[in-house]
């Protein structure tokens, strides 16, 4: 396996920075990062900037990022995801009941469980 090519501080440094409003591309050449590694990391870790989100009347949050309009998990649809997956239904299933791409919740499982274990470590 090759060797990581942001250290934990780099990546720690670049969500904080991102919470305060900095842009993607304002973190990357700081921190000489790739655009896409700093929109990675903050994505992988739920990182949104502060003031970009933008209500629909169906109460689903959504933010920009990048040219995207992406639609945010919402507490309801997490407890949903991750009792269907502890029954053992498969990601696709549960992709149809949220009506969401498998891609999404795939990645949105493995962040809540990334959040799970870093809550425990504490």
């Amino acid at each position: 396996m090759p060797a990581r090519k942001y250290d934990d501080s780099t990546i720690t440094e670049a969500l904080e920075r991102r919470e305060r409003g900095e842009s993607g591309g304002q973190i990357a050449a700081a921190l000489n990062m790739t655009r896409s590694a700093v929109d990675y990391h903050c994505l992988a870790q739920g990182v949104t900037p502060g003031g970009r989100r933008v209500e629909f009347r169906n109460k689903t949050v959504v933010v920009k990022r990048g040219k995207h309009l992406v639609r945010l998990f919402s507490p309801i649809e997490d407890r949903l995801a991750e009792s269907m997956r502890i029954k053992g239904i498969g990601i696709a299933e549960i992709a149809r009941a949220l009506d969401r791409k498998p891609v999404s919740v795939r990645c949105r499982l493995q962040a809540l469980a990334r959040r799970e274990e870093a809550g425990m470590a504490l």
